[in-house]
């Protein structure tokens, strides 16, 4: 894997990840000095990987967070010019989270589908057809799981 890809994995599991929490599951905002440490904790694990200090995208929150609105400025196209293998390893990944997390294969369908507006950027890049109702499903569970210590709390035990 080239540097940038490592850096733009890091990012899916630092900036991306916070973003989701913060604004689909609706969580509330994590404080800076928790925020800053766990960027501090993915700069370590980014530099275990072998991402070079340059490439690292997790030198402060700041940073990180500039990271992000450039990759999300470039993403639209990103998406619309996919290779054909992005759709086959999305829906091994549903498939096997279906199976092996306990929620079924329509779940994650619906949780794919009902990530397409992430950032409220409407471009429908996968493939995968959730059941009706799905992506909504989805959405209700994220806000629930988001905002509730007893949800969390059970979920954390499996």
């Amino acid at each position: 894997l080239s540097q940038y890809d490592l850096a733009e994995v890091q990012l899916g599991f630092t900036a991306v990840c916070l973003s989701v929490m913060e604004t689909e599951m609706g969580m509330p905002r994590f404080a800076p000095a928790d925020r800053e440490a766990m960027v501090h904790t993915w700069r370590l694990i980014g530099w275990h990987l072998g991402i070079e200090d340059q490439f690292n995208v997790c030198r402060s929150a700041e940073h990180l967070s500039r990271c992000l609105d450039d990759y999300m400025l470039w993403t639209p196209q990103r998406l619309r010019t996919c290779r054909q293998s992005t759709h086959v390893l999305q829906l091994a990944a549903v498939q096997g989270f279906g199976k092996y997390l306990g929620l079924g294969e329509h779940y994650w369908k619906g949780f794919v589908g009902s990530l397409q507006n992430f950032r409220g950027m409407d471009i429908r890049y996968s493939r995968l057809e959730a059941l009706p109702g799905m992506e909504a499903f989805a959405r209700i569970r994220f806000a629930i799981v988001g905002k509730s210590h007893i949800a969390n709390a059970v979920l954390r035990r499996f």
